[in-house]
């Protein structure tokens, strides 16, 4: 396969606004769900499906957009996975009902593929000196989006109608969509085929699994349904196995996927996802929590500020990062940036709180995360065969969307717990004993790291 991109613009760059797009859609309706609330006319736990919906969605669907991206050209899945995206924004921005507001989310859940599928495409199909510097742009545009959603969102729901949030992923997502073309590639031949049986049992599953952790956050959860939809999810996920064992074209190759070195990679994305996103729930909190960082402006824009440089960092460094990778290599660069996030959450755990230590602390995470993403995603990529790029980054995004809802929902669940937890771990240190955790979770990491072997 000729490994090249026909596009009159960096593909790197075109790859870096789709995933801006995506990760701003995926935030952007955090800060503004009580006005969604109001404005929908339902509860809050029911509004809070359009943030379930779209997580369901990207979980069910990221193995099965890699597998369709080694099957077929990369760029035109690509391509539709931003199509689908783009459907999704613009039924979101004419939506009335919360229904349809759900059926845009889901659309543009879909679209959360679209991050790995870029960046093992840019692996695919760039030159190799320029290789890890493309996929550390391309992932760091997932920050930069996520990042600038937080404040704009909040922005402009206050400024006019809460629908035009969505205008900006519409942007954003018409330049990759219109410049990206897929160059010279040659036909393969004896195409595999799509286990489509496969791909709805693993949906299933998955969903089921994503949705009981989920409910893991709720106070108010229903402990015989939530462990009925982890007992279904593990039966699916068995029933799953079983079949993809016994068919000729299995969705995912599972001889690949249970691969020891790759397997430590994807324990490491797991733990990293979970620590780095449990640190995202914890601050709000901490912050409506603790008197002495309640200044103006309010929590939430405070909030918004604090965690916002955290992606905008990880975009502008990602040349300098993308550089590093390429001298040292994909399985230490991703050690440096898990003990850069060890350091800030040993930070955390040191510093007295403040708006200066939050700043601090994020930054540093925000460094830690722009050599840790892109390099677990190389990593996950040279560990498999080379016509499973696809499939192994999905995989990869799939393991740190778990972690990061599994982070969340036991973060949540912490803070939940209050005062039925021992006097020591109220208040303060109720916070300090979740950033403790995440602290072990990261050396897990980093020790997951250290034991994948060099080829």
């Amino acid at each position: 396969m000729t490994k090249t991109l026909s596009t009159s613009r960096n593909p790197a760059i075109l790859f870096a606004l789709g995933s801006a797009a995506v990760g701003y859609q995926l935030n952007v309706l955090v800060p503004i769900l009580p006005t969604l609330q109001e404005a929908l006319g339902n509860s809050l736990a029911e509004t809070s499906w359009v943030l379930t919906a779209c997580l369901l969605a990207a979980g069910a669907s990221l193995p099965i957009v890699g597998r369709c991206g080694d099957i077929w050209d990369k760029v035109d899945v690509y391509r539709v996975v931003l199509i689908t995206g783009l459907l999704g924004s613009l039924i979101s921005l004419t939506a009335s009902t919360l229904t349809q507001l759900i059926v845009g989310r889901v659309l543009q859940g879909i679209s959360l593929s679209a991050v790995s599928l870029g960046m093992s495409t840019a692996y695919d199909r760039l030159p190799e000196e320029t290789r890890a510097k493309s996929i550390t742009l391309s992932g760091s545009g997932f920050g930069l989006g996520s990042a600038l959603s937080l404040p704009l969102g909040a922005f402009i729901t206050s400024s006019t109608r809460w629908q035009f949030i969505f205008i900006v992923p519409v942007i954003l997502l018409l330049p990759p969509l219109l410049l990206l073309r897929r160059g010279k590639v040659q036909a393969r031949l004896n195409r595999p085929q799509l286990d489509v049986a496969g791909a709805f049992l693993l949906a299933l599953s998955l969903v089921l699994l994503l949705y009981a952790i989920f409910t893991l956050s709720i106070p108010e959860r229903n402990l015989p349904l939530t462990l009925g939809t982890f007992l279904a999810s593990i039966i699916t996920m068995m029933i799953w196995v079983f079949h993809e064992k016994r068919t000729p074209h299995p969705l995912i190759a599972l001889d690949v996927l249970i691969e020891r070195n790759l397997w430590r990679c994807s324990a490491a994305s797991f733990y990293i996802s979970l620590a780095l996103f449990s640190y995202s729930v914890l601050i709000p909190q901490m912050f409506r929590s603790d008197a002495r960082i309640m200044i103006n402006p309010p929590p939430e824009v405070q909030v918004a500020l604090i965690l916002m440089p955290t992606g905008i960092l990880m975009f502008f460094i990602s040349r300098p990062v993308g550089r590093f990778i390429s001298s040292r290599g994909a399985r230490r660069s991703f050690a440096v940036g898990v003990a850069i996030a060890i350091f800030g959450f040993a930070a955390s755990l040191l510093l007295a709180p403040s708006l200066a230590y939050f700043l601090l602390v994020s930054l540093i995470l925000g460094l830690g995360s722009a050599f840790s993403y892109s390099a677990m995603t190389m990593l996950s990529i040279e560990l498999s065969p080379a016509d499973k790029s696809g499939e192994s980054s999905a995989v990869n995004a799939l393991i740190q969307t778990l972690g990061a809802s599994l982070g969340g929902a036991l973060s949540s669940a912490l803070l939940s717990a209050g005062d039925r937890l021992p006097i020591m771990f109220t208040n303060e240190n109720n916070f300090r004993l979740g950033f403790f955790c995440c602290l072990i979770v990261l050396f897990l990491a980093f020790r997951s790291l250290q034991r994948i072997k060099k080829n």
